[in-house]
């Protein structure tokens, strides 16, 4: 992999899919953020503008042997609370990490004289690798999934007071490298996953909010403070990984598509 340099014409960046750069952006890039909840969550971009207010990302523990949780983005909209994760990795209780910190958020929402007669939700954006070995077959087919607590039987929701997105970082690039036309929410996501210059300046030119995340990614990748030297070494380890696992997911795809047309003869 190309060695990032504190060199303002480097193509290769540190991409957002990185915990430290993701947090950067969303915090200082307020316009792109509001812009992600806008496209994933229906919410009005002028609302946003005026009430969406930042967190702490720090839950208060309960109890005195709770295992600490901190989020990677914590957003409070109206009686929306909306968690915001980059998953950059798979690892095994990963899934059950997530939960355990939306019920978390959730279980913190009402505090002690408010009513229960206002109505709270909580809402865990999740950015993963690729989809969870647990999800059905075909999950991976859509880019953006949502869940809420269902009744198992007849399907309806329990007032959706708590929701669960899914993004698929890979089937986003799948989508980018195959040339397949992309919305502008698949744009904005786009932002997070890619690592060069010139191919995120192209997606973004034109388009203000884009061009500004853009040039924020592209500064974070210049400070040499950014990470120390055995944090980068890791990060780079870590993007090699996901480079080969993405290489290594097209050839299986490719492969169970041409089984299929060798069937059909």
């Amino acid at each position: 992999m190309e060695r990032r340099v504190n060199d303002r014409k480097t193509a290769i960046l540190y991409p957002a899919s990185y915990d430290v750069v993701f947090k950067a952006l969303l915090t200082s890039c307020r316009r792109y953020l509001i812009a992600l909840l806008h496209e994933i969550l229906n919410y009005d971009e002028e609302e946003l503008k005026k009430y969406l207010s930042y967190r702490n990302v720090e839950y208060e523990n309960s109890r005195y042997h709770e295992k600490r949780k901190v989020s990677d983005l914590l957003v409070d909209f109206q009686n929306d609370s909306i968690i915001l994760e980059m998953n950059r990795t798979y690892y095994k209780g990963l899934l059950r990490k997530n939960y355990d910190y939306i019920f978390k958020g959730y279980n913190l929402l009402y505090h002690r004289g408010e009513t229960y007669q206002i109505k709270k939700r909580m809402i865990q954006i999740n950015f993963d690798l690729k989809p969870f070995s647990c999800f059905p077959k075909g999950y991976e087919e859509k880019v953006i999934r949502d869940a809420t607590i269902l009744d198992r039987k007849d399907g309806f929701s329990h007032q959706d007071i708590i929701m669960i997105y899914h993004i698929s970082r890979f089937k986003i690039k799948e989508k980018y490298y195959n040339g397949i036309e992309m919305s502008r929410v698949e744009k904005l996501l786009l932002l997070l996953v890619l690592d060069n210059l010139e191919e995120l300046k192209k997606i973004a030119k034109g388009d203000e909010v884009m061009e500004e995340a853009v040039e924020k990614i592209q500064g974070l990748s210049q400070l040499d403070d950014l990470y120390t030297e055995k944090e980068r070494e890791e990060v780079e380890r870590r993007a090699i990984y996901e480079q080969n696992m993405y290489h290594e997911e097209i050839g299986h795809a490719s492969g169970l598509k041409e089984g299929r047309r060798e069937g059909r003869k």
